[in-house]
């Protein structure tokens, strides 16, 4: 585990996870990754099982979808709440966000619900994209898993605590696209790339492209944010509010935004230029959620001797209604 220069987040092998040499290489790992997590409540994970190669055709499908007319993109328009677990299709500049946030997002989830189904582009204007999509929605959704037998085991649990709490993929794969925007308007905050937040959900893997531009809150020094960059082929996880409070808040849900990226080399050149653009920035954050129905309850051994249990129990649909409901006008979306 080797952090990055000025970097908070640090770095784990996870290759040593999934096929161990041994049974006690395999329980350092795990607790490297939750000791990661009960600090800065991010992790890199590098050899993670996801093809590099999948990863590039990842970003290369967003780019297209993207790319495409508005019109076609308003085929796949997204009617569903503003805010709220639920969020299917296209989302456009205007209506992305409560906020300036520049930027275009595409979410989807499992193709099986009717009550929630994902919009997609006619067949004919992105032939093949579908079916990546929800290819590459499982491939995340078996290392999601892995990663949580690895956070179980890190806590002293048993390795698949958590697995059946995640049975039925209730997750959310999100491309978005930040468009080039004035970095004098960034810098100034007259325009918003994604403000300091936390997740609600269980935890988040991210893809995130080379421009760069994520920091995370250090835990040292609250309100300070470092810039947490890219590294080609890892992704990058954190603790979101509900595996926070299932811990009893061992592990830590931080708090991180995206900021301007560094200068474009062209950019650069034109320092005088208080107009210049920051470059185009493509991201791909994936969002694990337990099934509704379960009930999650603090997690053995977090609570006890010495050890105040904060929570009661509570169902992964209340819980979201009641996290969403109190920062977005009461409304209730998991029905």
């Amino acid at each position: 585990m080797s952090p990055l220069a000025g970097n908070v987040v640090p770095v784990v092998d996870f290759s040593e996870f999934i096929n161990p040499p041994s049974p006690e290489i395999k329980q350092a790992v795990a607790n490297r990754i939750v000791k990661a997590f009960c600090t800065v409540g991010f992790v890199y994970l590098v050899n993670h099982g996801i093809p590099l190669e999948s990863i590039d055709e990842c970003y290369d499908w967003s780019k297209k979808f993207f790319a495409l007319p508005v019109e076609e993109k308003k085929f796949c328009l997204r009617v569903h709440p503003p805010t709220g677990p639920y969020h299917r299709g296209w989302s456009g500049v205007a209506n992305s966000g409560p906020g300036p946030v520049v930027r275009e997002a595409m979410e989807l989830s499992r193709d099986d619900v009717p009550a929630f189904p994902n919009r997609w582009p006619s067949e004919s204007s992105l032939p093949g994209f579908r079916a990546f999509c929800l290819q590459f929605f499982s491939t995340c959704h078996h290392t999601q898993l892995q990663i949580l037998s690895a956070i179980a085991l890190g806590l002293g649990l048993p390795e698949e605590y958590f697995s059946p709490y995640h049975s039925e993929a209730e997750n959310q794969l999100r491309f978005l696209f930040y468009l080039p925007v004035s970095e004098e308007a960034l810098r100034t905050r007259e325009e918003e790339r994604l403000d300091a937040h936390t997740d609600i959900r269980t935890l988040t893997m991210l893809f995130q492209d080379e421009v760069g531009g994520l920091e995370v809150e250090d835990p040292g020094n609250p309100g300070v944010f470092r810039a947490s960059p890219p590294i080609r082929g890892a992704m990058i996880i954190n603790i979101g509010d509900l595996l926070a409070r299932w811990t009893n808040d061992v592990l830590h849900s931080p708090l991180h935004r995206v900021t301007a990226p560094p200068l474009s080399s062209s950019s650069e050149q034109d320092a005088g230029n208080r107009n210049r653009m920051t470059p185009p920035r493509y991201s791909i954050p994936y969002f694990a959620t337990p099934n509704l129905d379960a009930v999650i309850d603090c997690v053995p051994g977090s609570w006890g001797e010495g050890k105040m249990k904060k929570y009661e129990p509570i169902s992964v649909r209340d819980y979201i209604n009641m996290t969403v409901s109190s920062k977005h006008r009461g409304y209730n979306y998991v029905k």
